[in-house]
């Protein structure tokens, strides 16, 4: 199966790759790359601005190649699904997500349940014994966000190579022990967000980590930041209260800006501190 491709009506390049037709829309002005959209029409959707497409958005790519190529594999992927011939009924079928209103078959002891909130897959006994120990759940059930990905990598003969290649993304980037530990492969800082978290919490395990932030009135330009040890909270845990010493740092708000995305740590050599209290909340 090859895509149809097309000119939408405002001009933007779009590909009819059944059963969706795939836009490919410039960024704004200073942005790079192009945005993937999706819809059902070509013409039933009018994108005078790029806000009015973001609920459609699917991804981004560098280039038109790159659309191309991603719109090519997409034209595939929607081929094998035919070829695979899943089957969908009404079920009525109770899961760990609540009861279930639809039901697709992938293969035999390998069905997929949706609810009105989540869903995930259900693998019978048999089929659940050749899942590797790290990846199986005892009781057969994998949720859709991650978890789903344990199955179409022990199964990939009823599964697309697209979704088998989305499959071995997620699982690195959500489960990169269990990953590690199936597959041996070493995955490196910056393929996995699961690792490259649990490498900031160790190396910051004794770091004040800001938990809480906003701008300073009294301090122009500088950001107020609480934080804790290691960046932990007070709560509960095992059914125990603990409560963290929490400390206020002013920190300058450029500064604050490039943080990481797993958080601000603090340097006490050079961010004032303000105030130490247990459990101090802003």
């Amino acid at each position: 199966m090859f895509p149809n491709y097309k000119t939408s009506p405002e001009g933007f390049p779009a590909a009819q790759v059944s059963p969706s037709i795939i836009y490919c829309l410039e960024t704004r002005e200073g942005c790079e790359g192009y945005f993937l959209v999706s819809h059902s029409s070509l013409t039933e959707i009018t994108f005078l601005d790029l806000p009015a497409a973001h609920k459609f958005t699917i991804g981004k790519v560098d280039s038109i190649d790159a659309f191309r190529s991603y719109a090519s594999e997409m034209a595939n992927h929607y081929g094998v699904l035919e070829a695979l011939d899943r089957k969908s009924y009404a079920t009525t079928t109770s899961t760990p997500w609540g009861r279930a209103q639809t039901a697709t078959k992938y293969g035999p002891g390998i069905t997929s349940y949706d609810t009105p909130g989540h869903g995930g897959f259900k693998v019978s006994d048999g089929r659940n014994k050749l899942i590797p120990t790290p990846y199986r759940n005892d009781n057969g059930w994998y949720e859709e966000d991650s978890e789903w990905a344990k199955v179409a990598a022990t199964f990939p003969e009823h599964f697309t190579s697209f979704e088998i290649k989305e499959a071995r993304k997620t699982l690195i980037n959500s489960l990169p022990d269990e990953y590690e530990a199936v597959t041996g492969e070493e995955i490196l800082p910056g393929q996995s967000y699961v690792r490259d978290k649990q490498i900031f919490k160790r190396e910051n395990a004794e770091n004040w980590v800001v938990i809480s932030a906003l701008s300073s009135d009294e301090h122009e330009g500088m950001v107020e930041c609480i934080a804790t040890m290691g960046g932990k909270r007070s709560g509960y845990y095992n059914g125990v209260e603990v409560t963290v010493e929490e400390r206020e740092f002013l920190v300058p708000d450029a500064e604050y800006g490039e943080r990481s995305r797993f958080g601000f740590v603090i340097d006490e050599a050079r961010h004032e501190s303000v105030s130490t209290s247990a459990g101090l909340s802003m």
